[in-house]
């Protein structure tokens, strides 16, 4: 397992301008180096390559078949096909002229659409009055205009019109207000409306009773419905014969305007072309041996020099993998720093763990994890859990952050449940024959534990730090993380001795001695800033008893209320309420134990841990490529063969 990222390395690829285009699909479809712009050193000796017709084509093709894409109903695609060349990617995108046809069925889908949207607003407005037997004639005529406004107050709103409009007519229905004015004041009755947060329907120029127009709009209403239904099967149709092909030809489109925008990062003379970009190191002999390939040798790779900081690729085990989401989160480690994912992996369910410490939570939260990813992967399709409440955690946390945060909690529910064991915890009442430990009565031993977490935390991350900047040839700074290690335990074995009162003793001056070596070392250099820094370090290490300090809380919170539960238990009258207490209570603890932990562990790593070694600020390795779904790889021999067997 690895604790540094991908050791990245500089690629200068030269070949023939006639292999340009090999050289970039192969490149793309490897999808292993980031390519960057030609490097000073040679950019002012090469020249640029000018923007190509087929450039120009492949954009106005992609444009119009992004848009033919959007029109159709989505189908399901089954199968990949093959494109050579841009120029027959171009020409199996020109090969769909269904351009005209499409748009006017969707301009006749958007009429239709607008007409039944009209058609109800119509139907909503007229069944407020579909009670009265008169002609709508009367309500809108060349003077007058009639409105419909919805209200739960509607005498209210009438005596509002009439005092600013003595002329208006108002009849009161039973869910809202029927005002009639002349047309000069309508923009007047619009005001009052909009004041009090409420709309106006007016009523159409139309004649007959409203019953009768309410028939005529039914009438209506299916007529376009049915003929609404018709356009969305010829779309429909036409999806089943294009939708394939037009998806295919879009992403093989996308692809090849990538690699004009590749091919313009590049330098260029009359018969040559060059390319730069970042490679992790372990893909470098397959990529040079497929070039080698796919040039017939006509390729020179060179390894430039460099200043700047490569990119970062982080390289974990696919089990712990989604422990990255919580590095990124605090910041992406530079390439020549550790990479702290695997450390956070153990070490974050193990202080989850311990401050939870009870078998009752550590079940419930393991479940809710599970049932989580279930949901989310669409597994459960009833969750117990309300719909909104579910809801609002997605909305907030995002699909993605909420799946690995429920996979983070998984091993830590575990450790949970193990301390719990250890503890005999369920939700606060002791079940098994045996304690290990008392959380109570062993809480000077449990500190002391935390305590010595604390030392072997921080002393891991100094230690880390030191390798870090020795590495990077920064001896001085290497020297100053390695001078904090003396201090932090000299410190801690002089209060070891005077907690077992042995202050005085042999072993108390000699760490009293190497502490005082370490901050010699600090001052030497890091200097004054440095030396006002030794209590914080000291602060680090006490700052891991917060592990024993939440866990006790819980431990307390779950027997006061188990207590209040047990005593009121005796009386009959009162075990509902007990009951309620009961549930209540450890519904908050529960809650207390998911989030309490969860921040505090990721504190203690992120703060007393990361600020050791950590400085983070990388930049994400991002391959120029992309993964294929409806194409096959161009310049992959095996692909290429497959395909013209099809």
């Amino acid at each position: 397992m690895a604790l540094r990222p991908e050791r990245m390395l500089r690629i200068r690829i030269i070949s023939t301008l006639s292999n340009r285009d090999p050289v970039i699909s192969l490149l793309h479809d490897a999808n292993a180096v980031q390519v960057e712009q030609i490097s000073g050193d040679i950019r002012e000796s090469l020249g640029r390559q000018p923007q190509q017709d087929l450039q120009a084509r492949t954009s106005e093709q992609l444009q119009r078949i992004k848009g033919i894409e959007t029109a159709l109903t989505p189908v399901e695609v089954s199968g990949a096909k093959f494109f050579p060349s841009t120029e027959e990617t171009i020409r199996e995108a020109e090969k769909i002229d269904i351009d005209k046809q499409v748009w006017a069925l969707k301009n006749r889908e958007q009429d239709l659409t607008a007409d039944l949207k009209d058609i109800e607003v119509r139907e909503s407005t007229i069944s407020y009055i579909k009670g009265m037997d008169v002609d709508l004639g009367i309500f809108t005529t060349h003077r007058l205009k009639s409105y419909v406004i919805p209200s739960p107050e509607p005498g209210e709103l009438s005596a509002e019109i009439k005092k600013s409009l003595p002329e208006a007519s108002t009849i009161l229905l039973s869910e809202g207000l029927l005002v009639t004015v002349r047309r000069e004041h309508d923009s007047d009755l619009a005001k009052i409306a909009s004041a009090n947060g409420l709309t106006m329907r007016i009523i159409p120029d139309v004649q007959g009773s409203p019953v009768q127009y309410l028939e005529k709009l039914a009438s209506v209403k299916n007529e376009r419905m049915a003929e609404l239904r018709e356009v969305q099967a010829e779309i429909r149709e036409l999806s089943g014969h294009y939708y394939s092909r037009i998806v295919q030809v879009r992403e093989q489109l996308e692809i090849e305007q990538s690699k004009f925008e590749a091919a313009e990062k590049g330098g260029y003379t009359e018969q040559t072309f060059t390319l730069e970009g970042w490679i992790p190191e372990s893909r470098v002999k397959s990529l040079q041996s497929a070039l080698e390939k796919n040039t017939q040798g006509r390729v020179v790779i060179s390894y430039p020099r460099f200043t700047e900081e490569p990119p970062t690729l982080l390289r974990n085990p696919r089990r712990i993998r989604f422990f990255e989401f919580f590095i990124r989160f605090y910041s992406l480690p530079q390439e020549s720093e550790y990479d702290p994912t695997l450390i956070f992996a153990m070490v974050f369910p193990l202080f989850f763990g311990m401050m939870v410490g009870d078998i009752g939570y550590g079940i419930v939260i393991l479940l809710g994890a599970i049932l989580i990813l279930m949901k989310l992967s669409g597994r459960a399709k009833r969750f117990p859990l309300p719909r909104k409440l579910s809801r609002f955690a997605v909305v907030i946390l995002g699909r993605g952050p909420l799946k690995t945060l429920a996979r983070a909690l998984i091993p830590s529910a575990i450790s949970a449940i193990v301390f719990g064991i250890i503890f005999n915890q369920f939700f606060g009442f002791k079940i098994l024959p045996f304690t290990l430990f008392d959380v109570t009565s062993s809480l000077p031993t449990l500190l002391l534990l935390s305590g010595y977490i604390g030392l072997f935390m921080v002393t891991l991350g100094l230690a880390m730090g030191f390798t870090n900047e020795y590495l990077g040839g920064h001896r001085k700074r290497a020297f100053g993380k390695a001078g904090w290690i003396l201090f932090i335990w000299g410190v801690a074995i002089a209060g070891l001795d005077l907690l077992h009162r042995t202050f005085g003793s042999t072993g108390s001056y000699e760490a009293i001695v190497v502490a005082m070596a370490g901050i010699g070392v600090i001052v030497a250099t890091e200097g004054a800033m440095g030396a006002m820094e030794l209590p914080s370090i000291i602060s680090h290490v006490l700052s891991y008893t917060r592990i024993i300090g939440i866990l006790l809380a819980s431990v307390i919170l779950a027997y006061v209320v188990d207590f209040i539960f047990l005593e009121y238990l005796h009386t009959f009258p009162m075990v509902i309420f007990a009951a309620i207490i009961l549930v209540l209570g450890q519904i908050f603890n529960l809650s207390i134990a998911i989030f309490e932990p969860g921040i505090q562990g990721a504190r203690l790593i992120y703060v007393e841990f990361f600020s050791k070694f950590y400085h983070g600020n990388g930049k994400p390795f991002r391959p120029f490529g992309r993964n294929r779904r409806y194409t096959i790889r161009q310049y992959d021999a095996e692909a290429v063969e497959s395909a013209k067997q099809i």
